[in-house]
């Protein structure tokens, strides 16, 4: 209830702290402090910026400590491939942790209020920093440069029927839609083992040899 306390909201510790030891702002991340946001991120993860704007994510009301899921549109272009068939929409991630708005850190409702006492309008963010592991990294670099992403914001309340992570189809950093249109060809990882060379053939046996014999003007072998 003190001042100084106060002054703590939002941090996070540098260290781990035993119960009861008391908190110093030596030992925590405040805020927009340089290391806040690695402190904030998940051992063995990552934080990925994605490019966003009011029309694909959620008419920019997404907030740091959201969860959504990443939405890749994109247009093959294909030879040979109908018209209804050419604009493709596919997962890349799915319940993935917002750690930012654009510079934004604060969740929800932490938001600081002005002189009147009415928190400030919030700008459309422009970026999103989600947290992802390294895999799922890769796949959201491949999928900004293939096409447009779409950030939908997931339910606060989950329930067993909201566990879809089973739909995320990328088994690598190529795009499913991609992949079905060429299979990639098959790769032979050694040459076929040679046939045994044949064996020289035998030198022709001489002809055997004759004796003719002449007796006069007849011949005989």
């Amino acid at each position: 209830g003190t001042a100084e306390a106060a002054n703590l909201s939002g941090a996070v510790t540098r260290r781990a702290f035993a119960a009861g030891e008391p908190l110093a702002a030596s030992g925590l991340f405040a805020p927009g402090e340089r290391g806040f946001l690695a402190a904030l991120i998940t051992p063995g993860h990552r934080a990925i910026a994605v490019a966003v704007e009011a029309a694909t994510a959620a008419g920019g009301l997404i907030l740091p400590g959201d969860h959504v899921d990443l939405v890749l549109t994109q247009e093959l272009r294909e030879e040979g491939i109908a018209l209804a068939q050419r604009v493709v929409s596919e997962t890349v991630l799915n319940d993935a942790r917002v750690l930012s708005t654009d510079q934004k850190l604060e969740p929800a409702g932490t938001a600081p209020a002005g002189a009147d006492n009415v928190a400030p309008a919030r700008a459309v963010p422009t970026t999103l920093t989600l947290e992802v592991t390294p895999a799922e990294a890769e796949r959201v670099a491949v999928a900004t440069t293939l096409g447009r992403l779409h950030v939908t914001l997931r339910a606060m309340v989950r329930d067993g029927a909201d566990s879809d992570t089973a739909r995320v189809t990328w088994a690598g950093s190529v795009s499913p839609a991609l992949a079905a249109l060429r299979p990639p060809p098959r790769q032979q990882l050694s040459a076929p083992a040679a046939a045994p060379a044949a064996a020289p053939a035998a030198p022709a046996a001489p002809p055997a040899p004759a004796v003719r014999i002449y007796r006069g003007s007849g011949a005989a072998a």
